[in-house]
């Protein structure tokens, strides 16, 4: 009978071993899909885990690609239903190592984006249009975007960066850091940390609401405010 102390170090060595073997992987190529948007309005995206770029383009394509450690344990899945496009990727990997996903999806400017994820982090750049982010645990980041953000992560860190439009943040304990973003800004949080930095100008509207959390406001020397 195996004793106590040799059953944690046998454990403790297949998960070490687990490590090292996925520390030593190199990401590989996912095989990239295509979908011509049509008369598609929006565009609804599902993944638990890893790394999500978006970038928006000027072309008529949706285009996913990326890298991962099991790309053969890759599910994507990009259907088109009624006005949207679906756009799903799941990990079928069960080994005790987490199949780390790296994606990049080029979406075309002025189409809505809803983002739908556990704990993966997300980053969406350059796009002009509305975009929706919910978030379990993972951060977003959203930089140089024009439309209507609705972003919300529960512990994940949240951070807006030279937007425009109407900017609502809501996160229950992580960072929420607005930066030299306009137009109207509604941020919320019950334990978090909200930073707004930048200016204000005459047509700016900032609320900033905290149950517990600290509020710090940075507001450059030529802010109208």
């Amino acid at each position: 009978k195996m004793k106590p102390f040799k059953i944690i170090a046998a454990l403790l060595s297949v998960l070490v071993l687990s490590s090292c073997m996925s520390g030593s992987r190199e990401y590989i190529n996912l095989d990239a899909h295509t979908l011509d948007v049509g008369e598609v309005q929006t565009i609804l995206i599902k993944v638990n885990h890893g790394e999500l770029e978006i970038f928006g383009t000027e072309g008529g394509q949706v285009e996913v690609g990326g890298q991962a450690l099991f790309p053969d344990e890759i599910d994507t899945q990009m259907n088109k239903v009624d006005d949207w496009i679906d756009i799903s990727v799941q990990d079928q990997h069960s080994g005790l190592s987490e199949n780390f996903v790296r994606l990049k999806i080029t979406i075309p400017n002025q189409m809505k984006i809803v983002v739908d994820t556990d704990r993966a982090s997300v980053h969406v750049q350059d796009y002009q249009g509305d975009l929706e982010v919910a978030s379990t645990s993972g951060n977003v980041i959203v930089d140089n975007v024009v439309g209507e953000l609705t972003l919300r992560s529960n512990r994940g860190n949240i951070s807006v960066q030279g937007c425009s439009g109407k900017i609502g943040v809501v996160g229950n304990y992580g960072t929420l850091r607005m930066q030299n973003n306009h137009g109207v800004t509604n941020v919320s949080t019950i334990m978090g940390t909200v930073i707004f930095e930048g200016m204000i100008d005459g047509e700016d509207s900032v609320e900033l609401e905290t149950d517990h959390g600290p509020v710090e406001v940075n507001l450059l020397s030529n802010s109208t405010l």
